[in-house]
């Protein structure tokens, strides 16, 4: 990897907490406490994202991510892009043009934006949880989005809300979610 962040304690900046632009080879993000302090009980949020990767390959996994004043992990065209097993409270995941992107085995609560947000992504979402966001669960814009072992409840205004692209559902549960 071009850029190794791992087991750090990254909260109460002014704007992201991490921002990695490419080129090069990749950069991996693993076991941090972002937005909270060295317990994870006590919230001290970054004012924009929690990490911010753009044009490169990436791989976020392991985190800790508490509320941000933007979303915890945005990506714009970085492919592919892995985030697996972060837990993730009060902001959610936005992708914006990536030729791929394997959302898998994580937990997001109580998102202020929504908590998947899809522009221009194929995606996979896989054995994740997303609940009590404040608008649709999943939104899928002008994306392919595979969905299969995810359970999507009680978000505001939806479970998966596809705005357009097309979006293939297998063995999710989607309930609970309000209009």
């Amino acid at each position: 990897f071009t850029v190794d962040v791992t087991s750090n304690l990254i909260s109460g900046n002014l704007g992201d907490g991490l921002s990695i632009k490419g080129p090069g080879l990749g950069t991996h993000v693993g076991d941090n406490y972002i937005g909270t302090d060295a317990t994870g009980m006590q919230d001290l949020e970054n004012q924009g994202a929690a990490i911010a990767v753009t044009g490169i390959r990436a791989e976020i996994e392991h985190n800790l991510i508490a509320d941000h004043g933007a979303a915890a992990i945005t990506a714009e065209n970085a492919a592919p892009l892995m985030i697996r097993r972060n837990a993730i409270r009060g902001a959610g995941i936005l992708i914006v043009q990536s030729d791929y992107a394997l959302i898998e085995q994580n937990q997001l609560s109580h998102s202020q934006s929504g908590g998947i947000r899809l522009r221009q992504v194929n995606a996979d979402i896989v054995d994740t949880t997303v609940t009590a966001s404040q608008d649709c669960g999943v939104t899928v814009e002008a994306s392919v989005l595979r969905m299969t072992g995810t359970t999507v409840s009680y978000n505001r205004y939806g479970g998966v809300c596809v705005v357009s692209g097309e979006a293939t559902i297998v063995n999710s549960t989607i309930s609970s979610n309000h209009a």
